[in-house]
């Protein structure tokens, strides 16, 4: 393997754990905000407020399982 071929693929494995990172960062703030839904339930200071989507089963923000899907969550529908 020459040197071009060997950047090319460092190169790209970089940008693959780059959006691996940051799709976990996605993931734990979810799960945080999901966390700070079912302790206090305190919709009227959710960020989430009709800004992502319909579904919450909290209140009406939440992410819907199509948008958990898209962050790789497996979700039963």
């Amino acid at each position: 393997m020459d040197a071009g071929t060997m950047y090319a693929n460092a190169k790209a494995l970089h940008e693959l754990l780059q959006e691996e990172r940051a799709e976990n960062a996605k993931l734990r703030e979810l799960v945080r905000d999901y966390e700070h839904c079912t302790m206090y339930a305190d919709c009227a200071h959710c960020k989430y407020d009709g800004k992502l989507s319909t579904h919450c089963p909290l209140s009406p923000c939440f992410p819907d399982t199509d948008e958990l899907r898209e962050l790789g969550v497996e979700v039963d529908a």
